[in-house]
């Protein structure tokens, strides 16, 4: 810790270190500029990345460094430049209003926290339920098949990020970036998201920060009704009024709209009523999955034992001969592909994965770009043609909630599979042929990509991979028009936040945008 009021901090350049060097950065650093370990009086973690180039993995970190302001004008420290700790958060004026949230992901409690701390009187609306309860609702489902339409992988507390990998990277830009991970630390996820490039909580991790969250925000006043699902908005005259639950209408001042990227109900209701809603382009495609030891064979070659790196993980980016781009997404190293619909007779996967990322599988989405005017016949027509491929991809399952899967090579050689590598899907999996569920552009374009990714990747493709369907659930089809306000164009006091809004993908850039939104909600008044 600082010693005295003439310490100043600065910030190093980026350095990479050898694995052994990365248990002691300080002294690495203070090595690197020939100087005395005892010179600095503290330092921080600002960025920390694995560099796996060349299967030789190093790091590669930037630190901040607090010293006396004298012994910081050292020639060897001319590369580093002062800077400020200071942590940027919403300026919300404390007001006694009340607020509805719909919804209860990072952009609604990123809002909810932001407005109840400033005093407003707010009320989250969840359709499903409180965090125990989903995870029980979820094991029936993986255990039995049994589909509560209600409370699953999408509808509930922390919405469709709790049962993820509880990523944190994104290409969002944001002030409020660091603001959004220390409040995550200070309902306990790990300190290191503070720092790490490609940071993450775990499904684990985030269960244990939502009930903490929760009781915060009570203690605020905050109210949670779980369970309880909205049926529309009260709209009169362009301006919105409330809520209405069971037919009863409930008056609010302003109400955001926070449901995530899978509930079209209320967003339909508020375009029967004049707002503004654009298509916007999809990305679907399948889960693949390999075991872990393979990947980290690929990654890391004489290194793919070492217990101080982390499971292996890729990113990989393809642009195929049609022209049409294919990427990897939501990779979860050391995880498990679970069951995503929210509808019966609809298969849907995505990944998830605990803090440790210890499982004997990796996985990652495999999606391709497919254009709005390829499917939309009208504003919202993404959320039903994002249902008949669910619906087609359950049309041979031989039990409730199965997923159609196939061996890598025997999609790229289009036959069903004669028997499936093993796969961590549950409930279950069953032999089906993928390339007749995804249009016949988007499945030539991802075999495109896989043959790619075999050559950045040597070993991708093997007998051990196994792909499993569908991922039609990584974004909105949709785009909710704004006004300079942030708010629904077409309606006044209405605001749409998070993926369901089309402005925000993934856990961080929900919550940045909750942020804004409540921001610029309290500015309205």
């Amino acid at each position: 810790m600082p010693k005295n009021t003439n310490t100043v901090i600065l910030r190093s350049p980026a350095l990479n270190y050898t694995l052994d060097e990365s248990e002691d950065f300080l002294a690495a650093f203070a090595k690197k500029m020939r100087l005395p370990k005892e010179l600095f009086y503290d330092y921080a973690i600002v960025k920390k990345s694995l560099d796996i180039r060349n299967k030789l993995p190093k790091y590669c970190v930037v630190l901040d460094l607090w010293l006396d302001e004298k012994a910081s004008r050292s020639s060897n420290l001319a590369q580093c430049r002062v800077v400020s700790r200071e942590i940027a958060k919403p300026d919300i004026t404390p007001r006694r209003e009340k607020v509805a949230i719909i919804g209860s992901g990072p952009s609604a409690l990123f809002a909810a926290l932001a407005l109840a701390e400033a005093n407003y009187e707010v009320e989250i609306f969840e359709r499903g339920a409180a965090f125990r309860e989903r995870a029980r609702d979820l094991a029936t489902l993986m255990r039995k098949g049994q589909l509560n339409e209600e409370s699953n992988i999408c509808y509930g507390e922390g919405g469709a990020g709790t049962f993820s990998d509880g990523k944190l990277k994104t290409r969002t830009k944001s002030v409020y970036i660091p603001y959004i991970l220390s409040r995550f630390v200070d309902f306990g996820a790990p300190n290191d998201i503070l720092y790490e490039n490609a940071a993450h909580i775990g499904t684990d991790y985030l269960g244990r920060i939502l009930p903490r969250l929760r009781a915060y925000l009570e203690s605020l006043h905050c109210r949670y009704h779980f369970n309880t699902r909205v049926d529309a908005l009260w709209v009169e005259a362009g301006v919105c009024r409330g809520l209405v639950v069971q037919k009863e209408r409930i008056a609010f001042k302003r109400v955001i709209l926070a449901v995530g990227h899978s509930d079209d109900t209320l967003l339909r209701c508020i375009h029967r009523h004049g707002a503004e809603i654009v298509p916007k382009d999809l990305a679907i495609g399948f889960r693949v999955e390999h075991p872990q030891a393979l990947i980290n064979l690929i990654q890391y070659g004489k290194y793919a034992k070492d217990s101080r790196l982390p499971a292996a993980e890729y990113s990989l980016k393809h642009k195929s001969r049609s022209g049409l781009g294919v990427y990897s997404f939501c990779m979860c190293p050391g995880g498990s592909i679970v069951p995503s619909m929210t509808l019966p007779n609809t298969a849907v996967v995505n990944g998830m994965s605990s803090r440790g990322r210890a499982g004997n599988y990796a996985n990652a989405a495999i999606l391709a770009q497919l254009k709005a005017k390829k499917f939309a016949q009208s504003p919202l027509g993404g959320f039903d043609y994002i249902r008949k491929i669910e619906q087609l991809a359950a049309k041979n399952s031989p039990s409730p909630n199965f997923a159609p899967a196939q061996k890598l090579v025997d999609y790229l050689g289009q036959k069903t599979s004669a028997c499936l590598a093993k796969s961590t899907y549950l409930p279950g999996i069953f032999s089906d042929d993928l390339n007749t569920i995804l249009p016949a552009h988007i499945n030539e374009a991802i075999r495109d990509a896989f043959l790619q990714f075999n050559k950045s990747m040597r070993g991708f493709i093997c007998e051990d991979a196994v792909i499993v369907g569908v991922e039609t659930r990584s974004s909105s089809p949709i785009q909710v028009v704004r006004n300079e306000w942030l708010g629904v164009k077409g309606i006044a006091g209405l605001y749409c936040a998070g993926e369901c809004s089309g402005f925000a993908g993934g856990i961080t850039s929900s919550a940045i945008d909750g942020l804004r939104v409540a921001k610029a909600l309290s500015e309205s008044f």
